[in-house]
Protein backbone atom coordinates (compact mmCIF):
# COMPACT_ATOMS: atom_id res chain seq x y z
CA UNK A 1 0.00 0.00 0.00
CA UNK A 2 1.19 3.56 -0.60
CA UNK A 3 1.62 6.36 1.82
CA UNK A 4 1.36 9.50 1.23
CA UNK A 5 4.53 10.83 3.65
CA UNK A 6 3.41 14.42 5.75
CA UNK A 7 6.21 15.98 4.01
CA UNK A 8 8.79 15.27 1.47
CA UNK A 9 12.21 15.94 2.25
CA UNK A 10 13.74 17.87 0.26
CA UNK A 11 17.27 17.11 -1.40
CA UNK A 12 20.42 18.41 0.43
CA UNK A 13 20.65 21.35 -2.23
CA UNK A 14 17.41 22.60 -1.59
CA UNK A 15 18.09 22.58 2.01
CA UNK A 16 21.46 24.45 2.03
CA UNK A 17 20.24 26.69 -0.49
CA UNK A 18 16.68 27.43 2.14
CA UNK A 19 18.57 27.27 5.24
CA UNK A 20 19.80 31.08 5.64
CA UNK A 21 16.38 32.76 4.69
CA UNK A 22 14.20 30.58 6.35
CA UNK A 23 15.83 30.32 10.02
CA UNK A 24 15.93 33.89 10.15
CA UNK A 25 12.41 34.07 9.00
CA UNK A 26 11.04 31.92 11.53
CA UNK A 27 11.98 33.57 14.45
CA UNK A 28 10.91 37.01 12.14
CA UNK A 29 7.57 35.46 12.36
CA UNK A 30 7.31 34.67 16.00
CA UNK A 31 8.53 38.00 17.39
CA UNK A 32 6.58 39.98 15.69
CA UNK A 33 4.15 42.08 18.17
CA UNK A 34 1.14 41.72 16.38
CA UNK A 35 1.08 38.09 15.54
CA UNK A 36 3.51 36.00 16.99
CA UNK A 37 1.67 34.46 19.76
CA UNK A 38 -0.94 33.72 17.30
CA UNK A 39 1.68 31.59 15.46
CA UNK A 40 3.04 30.11 19.10
CA UNK A 41 -0.40 28.81 19.42
CA UNK A 42 -1.09 27.70 15.92
CA UNK A 43 1.05 25.37 13.41
CA UNK A 44 -1.13 26.04 10.97
CA UNK A 45 -1.59 29.47 11.03
CA UNK A 46 2.32 29.41 11.18
CA UNK A 47 2.61 27.49 8.13
CA UNK A 48 0.30 29.67 6.34
CA UNK A 49 2.72 32.70 6.51
CA UNK A 50 4.97 31.05 5.43
CA UNK A 51 3.83 29.54 2.34
CA UNK A 52 1.89 32.65 1.55
CA UNK A 53 4.96 34.62 1.36
CA UNK A 54 6.36 31.95 -0.81
CA UNK A 55 3.49 31.88 -2.99
CA UNK A 56 2.88 35.33 -3.35
CA UNK A 57 6.49 35.39 -4.34
CA UNK A 58 6.35 32.75 -6.98
CA UNK A 59 3.28 34.38 -8.07
CA UNK A 60 5.41 37.72 -8.41
CA UNK A 61 7.68 36.14 -10.54
CA UNK A 62 5.55 34.26 -13.12
CA UNK A 63 3.63 38.34 -13.40
CA UNK A 64 6.85 39.85 -14.31
CA UNK A 65 8.14 37.38 -16.43
CA UNK A 66 4.99 37.10 -17.94
CA UNK A 67 4.60 33.59 -17.73
CA UNK A 68 1.18 32.47 -17.92
CA UNK A 69 -0.76 30.68 -14.78
CA UNK A 70 0.77 27.39 -13.36
CA UNK A 71 -0.74 25.28 -10.75
CA UNK A 72 0.63 26.17 -7.85
CA UNK A 73 0.87 22.63 -6.48
CA UNK A 74 3.33 22.24 -9.57
CA UNK A 75 5.77 24.39 -8.65
CA UNK A 76 9.53 23.80 -6.42
CA UNK A 77 8.45 25.62 -3.30
CA UNK A 78 4.68 24.08 -2.92
CA UNK A 79 6.97 20.52 -2.87
CA UNK A 80 8.92 21.40 0.18
CA UNK A 81 6.47 22.85 2.73
CA UNK A 82 8.63 21.91 5.85
CA UNK A 83 11.61 22.99 4.68
CA UNK A 84 11.06 25.93 7.47
CA UNK A 85 9.63 23.58 9.80
CA UNK A 86 11.07 22.97 13.42
CA UNK A 87 9.70 20.45 15.96
CA UNK A 88 9.33 23.39 18.29
CA UNK A 89 6.29 24.89 16.06
CA UNK A 90 3.78 22.05 16.93
CA UNK A 91 1.91 19.88 14.88
CA UNK A 92 4.01 18.87 11.27
CA UNK A 93 0.79 17.99 9.44
CA UNK A 94 -1.07 21.35 10.44
CA UNK A 95 2.40 23.35 9.46
CA UNK A 96 2.06 21.79 6.48
CA UNK A 97 -1.72 22.02 5.42
CA UNK A 98 -1.13 26.04 6.17
CA UNK A 99 1.47 26.02 4.42
CA UNK A 100 -0.41 24.62 1.05
CA UNK A 101 -3.04 26.60 1.78
CA UNK A 102 -1.15 30.10 2.17
CA UNK A 103 0.56 29.14 -0.87
CA UNK A 104 -2.24 29.35 -2.74
CA UNK A 105 -3.44 32.01 -1.79
CA UNK A 106 -0.77 34.22 -2.14
CA UNK A 107 0.13 33.09 -5.31
CA UNK A 108 -3.66 34.21 -6.03
CA UNK A 109 -3.00 37.37 -5.03
CA UNK A 110 0.64 38.17 -6.50
CA UNK A 111 -0.95 36.76 -10.31
CA UNK A 112 -3.63 38.87 -9.69
CA UNK A 113 -1.82 42.11 -8.64
CA UNK A 114 -3.50 41.78 -5.73
CA UNK A 115 -1.87 43.57 -2.52
CA UNK A 116 0.18 41.49 0.03
CA UNK A 117 -2.46 40.92 2.59
CA UNK A 118 -1.66 38.12 4.76
CA UNK A 119 -0.15 39.90 7.22
CA UNK A 120 -3.07 42.58 7.58
CA UNK A 121 -5.37 39.54 7.62
CA UNK A 122 -3.64 37.41 10.65
CA UNK A 123 -2.81 40.49 12.61
CA UNK A 124 -6.89 41.68 12.45
CA UNK A 125 -7.01 37.89 13.83
CA UNK A 126 -4.57 37.81 16.56
CA UNK A 127 -6.31 40.44 18.84
CA UNK A 128 -6.02 39.19 22.51
CA UNK A 129 -4.93 35.85 22.07
CA UNK A 130 -2.85 34.98 25.38
CA UNK A 131 0.54 33.13 25.21
CA UNK A 132 -0.91 30.11 27.63
CA UNK A 133 -0.17 26.77 25.77
CA UNK A 134 -3.64 25.41 27.30
CA UNK A 135 -5.44 23.33 24.56
CA UNK A 136 -3.23 23.80 22.11
CA UNK A 137 -4.07 21.05 20.21
CA UNK A 138 -8.29 22.50 20.49
CA UNK A 139 -6.97 25.96 19.19
CA UNK A 140 -4.57 25.00 16.16
CA UNK A 141 -7.42 22.40 15.21
CA UNK A 142 -10.33 25.38 15.13
CA UNK A 143 -8.13 27.85 13.83
CA UNK A 144 -7.61 25.01 10.94
CA UNK A 145 -11.34 23.86 10.21
CA UNK A 146 -12.71 27.77 10.71
CA UNK A 147 -10.38 28.46 7.88
CA UNK A 148 -11.62 25.34 5.57
CA UNK A 149 -14.88 26.79 6.34
CA UNK A 150 -14.90 30.10 6.13
CA UNK A 151 -12.49 29.54 2.48
CA UNK A 152 -15.76 28.13 1.06
CA UNK A 153 -17.93 30.18 2.64
CA UNK A 154 -16.04 33.13 0.70
CA UNK A 155 -16.12 31.23 -2.69
CA UNK A 156 -19.87 30.81 -2.18
CA UNK A 157 -20.43 34.52 -1.31
CA UNK A 158 -18.59 35.89 -4.33
CA UNK A 159 -20.56 33.75 -6.44
CA UNK A 160 -23.29 34.77 -4.79
CA UNK A 161 -23.34 37.79 -2.96
CA UNK A 162 -27.01 38.55 -1.89
CA UNK A 163 -26.80 35.59 0.34
CA UNK A 164 -25.47 36.75 4.04
CA UNK A 165 -23.68 34.25 6.15
CA UNK A 166 -23.11 34.45 9.66
CA UNK A 167 -20.24 33.04 11.11
CA UNK A 168 -21.76 29.97 12.87
CA UNK A 169 -18.79 27.95 14.80
CA UNK A 170 -19.50 24.19 15.81
CA UNK A 171 -19.59 24.78 19.65
CA UNK A 172 -21.72 21.91 20.87
CA UNK A 173 -20.00 19.64 22.73
CA UNK A 174 -16.42 21.80 21.97
CA UNK A 175 -14.17 23.40 23.92
CA UNK A 176 -14.56 27.78 24.44
CA UNK A 177 -10.81 27.61 22.75
CA UNK A 178 -11.72 25.80 19.70
CA UNK A 179 -15.13 28.30 18.79
CA UNK A 180 -12.47 30.86 19.46
CA UNK A 181 -9.66 30.15 16.81
CA UNK A 182 -12.77 28.73 14.59
CA UNK A 183 -14.06 32.31 14.47
CA UNK A 184 -10.68 33.84 14.15
CA UNK A 185 -9.34 31.15 11.33
CA UNK A 186 -12.71 31.32 9.53
CA UNK A 187 -11.96 35.34 9.17
CA UNK A 188 -8.47 34.80 7.24
CA UNK A 189 -10.24 31.96 4.92
CA UNK A 190 -13.26 34.05 3.92
CA UNK A 191 -10.82 36.38 2.83
CA UNK A 192 -8.89 33.94 0.67
CA UNK A 193 -12.05 32.42 -1.03
CA UNK A 194 -13.67 35.54 -1.69
CA UNK A 195 -10.45 36.66 -3.37
CA UNK A 196 -9.18 33.54 -5.29
CA UNK A 197 -13.14 32.91 -6.61
CA UNK A 198 -13.64 36.29 -7.85
CA UNK A 199 -10.08 36.15 -9.43
CA UNK A 200 -10.83 32.93 -11.50
CA UNK A 201 -12.78 34.15 -14.38
CA UNK A 202 -10.26 37.31 -14.66
CA UNK A 203 -6.35 36.51 -16.47
CA UNK A 204 -4.15 39.13 -14.67
CA UNK A 205 -3.53 42.11 -17.42
CA UNK A 206 0.13 41.46 -17.61
CA UNK A 207 -0.45 37.84 -18.72
CA UNK A 208 -3.11 38.78 -21.08
CA UNK A 209 -0.85 41.05 -22.71
CA UNK A 210 2.16 38.68 -22.88
CA UNK A 211 -0.16 35.82 -24.44
CA UNK A 212 -0.74 38.19 -27.21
Amino acid sequence: MHVTPICRIPSTAVLLFALGAVIAAQERHLDRVSTGVLFARSAFAHGYIHGYEEGFHSGDMDLQYGRGMRDPASLAPYKHPCAAYRESFGSKKLFKSGFEDGFRAGYSDAVHEEKFHAVESLRNVADRITATPKDATAFDDGFRDGYDTGRRQGADDEKNPSVANPINPPCLGLPEVYCDAFARGFHVGYTDGYNNQSNKDSPPAKLQASAK
